[in-house]
């Protein structure tokens, strides 16, 4: 019986592969998967490979605003995710009224005006005098 390969090792290899460009990685990892019945894994091991790739400086965000998201707002997340290249996935929510929701493998920040208010409306908030 085969050794179990652990989803970090997957992962790194799967990393390693691609920055080596080497897209056919994607094949083999699903192949590797399913013919182990591991397929529940998947989400937990893109995951992982995501990252690996925030750890080189390579991030991917989801982008939640009110707004297209300018040139200078994108350099300043950028900067805030340590991020030399930025792959980033917009979605415009005119219901969020302002501000910016992101979302990367490792990290959620939530700095938009309903989500203020939410904390605003908390009943933990309130404290005796």
């Amino acid at each position: 019986m085969a050794t179990k390969i652990s989803r970090a090792k997957l992962a790194r290899y799967a990393t390693e592969q691609l920055v080596d460009g080497n897209d056919n990685v994607i094949q083999e990892l699903a192949a590797y998967l399913i013919e182990n019945r591991r397929v529940d894994e998947l989400d937990l091991i893109v995951r992982e490979i995501s990252e690996q790739f925030e750890r080189r400086g390579v991030v991917a965000v989801d982008i939640v605003s009110a707004r297209p998201i300018e040139a200078e707002l994108r350099a300043q997340i950028a900067k805030l995710l340590g991020a030399e290249k930025l792959e980033a996935n917009e979605t415009i929510d005119a219901k969020l009224l302002g501000g910016v929701k992101l979302e990367t493998a490792s990290r959620r920040l939530d700095a938009t005006v309903a989500h203020r208010l939410e904390i605003l409306r908390s009943p933990s908030r309130l404290k005796e005098v």
